[in-house]
């Protein structure tokens, strides 16, 4: 039996165990326990005495109610801890992608399906990220904002004053006012200068720009 006490379960203060004696009398012990705050008061004076100390420090320490709530919160914790390295592993797992959540989930608890939602949550930012790269990768930059490498192959949205003969003639020019017209096409950049395909350059204002699309996968072996 050890004589460690345990605190106050109302207050979380310390008991304080104390000897005397009295007289003829054998050592004896009294608690002390004084706060303002807490609804137990033990003032040692007119409270038990105690002869065997151990059996004191059994007493104070005996607490069915305390104990079962104790073991219940450890029990609940647990499970909680259990949910949250289940929902990081399906996390994770949607990170990678790849995986069936149903036919590949791992086999867990299944009181609660914490493994799938990590699995959805995760797919859904790699999802995401993904989607803000694609449209990275598809939007239109402007030339004030960052330009190509030169020489590398890009498509430009190129914007040319009084050139209506153009808007007939550029099956993807869009017309702009009375007379100007914008449309898109294959350039590159030489030293500072848009060139077009042909290796002539743009006669026009070169507004923006966007890489051009990946190859398609390659299906044949």
């Amino acid at each position: 039996m050890t004589d460690e006490l345990k605190p106050c379960p109302f207050c979380g203060n310390p008991f304080e165990i104390t000897n005397a004696e009295s007289g003829n009398r054998k050592e004896y012990f009294i608690v002390k326990h004084e706060y303002d705050n807490c609804p137990l008061l033990m003032d040692g004076e007119n409270g038990e005495v105690w002869l065997d100390k151990s059996r004191l420090v059994e007493m104070l320490n005996t607490r069915p109610i305390e104990d079962a709530l104790r073991a219940e919160l450890a029990a609940n914790l647990n499970k909680y801890n259990a949910e949250v390295d289940q929902f990081n592993d399906g996390y994770d797992a949607g990170e990678k992608g790849g995986l069936d959540p149903f036919a590949d989930q791992p086999d867990y608890d299944p009181d609660y399906d914490s493994w799938r939602n990590g699995y959805q949550a995760g797919s859904y930012d790699r999802l995401t990220a993904e989607l803000a790269a694609l449209k990275e990768r598809t939007r239109w930059i402007p030339v004030g904002e960052w330009l190509p490498g030169d020489g590398e192959s890009v498509i430009v949205l190129n914007f040319i004053k009084g050139a209506y003969d153009i808007f007939e003639s550029q099956p993807n020019a869009v017309k702009v006012g009375v007379n100007d017209v914008k449309y898109t096409i294959p350039a590159y950049l030489s030293n500072g200068v848009w060139l077009l395909e042909s290796g002539v350059p743009a006669n026009g204002i070169i507004i923006s720009w966007m890489p051009l699309p990946q190859p398609p996968e390659d299906s044949h072996d």
